[in-house]
């Protein structure tokens, strides 16, 4: 985005809906990279990125340690029997006629 510092809006009825948490990190993130968030800070070493984004106020009632445990937002069709899928495909003979379509499915995201 060209001359994003002179252009770059938030228009205020989005602004209204959204917490000063939000809006600090959303601040933090469309910044340059001297003071975003994540970046090395004034040209020195770089700082923990990742650790910057976690630890800022607007995830402070997020759970990461069971993150892993979520389930996504948007999910590809399939999503939630594709582990099922793996393990029979597994022990599926090529032969059987379940076998293509098997492999389809399961591979109709990729």
């Amino acid at each position: 985005i060209l001359r994003w510092r002179q252009c770059l809006e938030m228009p205020a009825e989005t602004k209204a809906q959204l917490s000063p948490e939000c809006i600090d990190f959303l601040s933090c993130l469309l910044a340059g990279p001297e003071s975003r968030i994540g970046s090395s800070k004034n040209g020195g070493d770089f700082e923990n990125g990742f650790k910057q984004v976690v630890q800022h106020r607007w995830y402070r009632d997020f759970d990461w340690e069971g993150i892993r445990e979520l389930e996504g937002p948007l999910l590809p069709s399939g999503a939630r029997e594709f582990s099922d899928m793996l393990v029979y495909l597994k022990t599926c003979p090529k032969s059987d006629p379940r076998f293509k379509p098997l492999v389809q499915r399961v591979t109709q995201n990729f």
